[in-house]
């Protein structure tokens, strides 16, 4: 216990904000970033600089 590590609170946090990152290599990660931009695309055709 005398060696220096990350508070198991920071610990915690950090695997709550990144599931994904945690479960897989980074490849599948963008993959379903990927996904999600197309999913989002469809559902919203206009870019937003494109609104006012």
């Amino acid at each position: 216990m005398t060696t220096p590590s990350i508070p198991s609170s920071q610990r915690a946090r950090r695997v709550r904000l990144s599931p994904i990152a945690a479960a897989g290599p980074r490849h599948v990660l963008e993959a379903a970033l990927r996904r999600i931009a197309q999913a989002v695309g469809t559902l919203r055709p206009a870019p937003a600089e494109a609104r006012p």
